[in-house]
């Protein structure tokens, strides 16, 4: 794969998970609904944080861990493949829920919000999971350093964009309202997308 594709199809493999409403999302979006504006950025930069912290642990420091070694690498990208089939599942049998309204969270303090966005997703196994999959997929260690480096930087940059939009959009109640609306088609079209990308992976040799 080229540079270009190479970081293209890492900015879009991150975006279609970021963009499904998800423990990250839903924390950002709530904290943008019950405190400022400035806590919802920071949660947002504690999650985006999170996310570029793992990228470069997993593709620049330990990703030859797994693509060293065949079996070890063959067996992780079967969980990965299943873990994404089922997360699809568990998004498409959420449908029915859509509706379903959160609980309100409590009011944060500007470094409280950005810790619990930072542990929200650092602590989260699924995550480890997920940045796994771009090892031994997108960004293994036979994949030149300059076009890792280059991947974790966009990752970085599309992370921090992201949940920034997410906590000024979501400090708008009408914006709530109107996601609300459309949420139905996003899941569909996630769901099938996670279990399409689950299959490949867990299944292509």
């Amino acid at each position: 794969m080229s540079f270009l594709g190479t970081v293209a199809a890492t900015a879009g493999v991150y975006l279609a998970g970021a963009v499904t409403p998800g423990p990250n999302f839903l924390y950002v979006a709530h904290t943008a609904s019950a405190s400022s504006r400035r806590s919802a950025l920071l949660a947002a930069f504690g999650v985006a944080s999170g996310s570029a912290t793992l990228a470069t642990i997993y593709v620049l420091l330990i990703g030859d861990l797994f693509s060293t070694h065949g079996i070890a690498g063959r067996i992780l990208r079967l969980l990965c493949g299943l873990y994404l089939g089922y997360m699809g599942l568990r998004i498409l049998r959420a449908l029915r829920f859509t509706d379903r309204p959160t609980d309100t969270p409590v009011a944060l303090s500007g470094p409280q919000a950005y810790l619990r966005g930072f542990l929200t997703i650092v602590a989260n196994p699924k995550a480890m999971l997920f940045f796994g999959v771009l090892t031994t997929t997108i960004l293994p260690f036979s994949v030149p350093l300059p076009t890792r480096v280059s991947a974790v930087a966009a990752l970085a940059v599309l992370a921090f964009s992201w949940y920034s939009l997410i906590a000024i959009t979501f400090s708008s109640k009408s914006i709530q309202v109107a996601y609300r609306r459309i949420r139905l088609p996003v899941d569909l079209l996630s769901g099938c997308f996670f279990i399409a990308l689950g299959l490949y992976i867990a299944f292509t040799p």
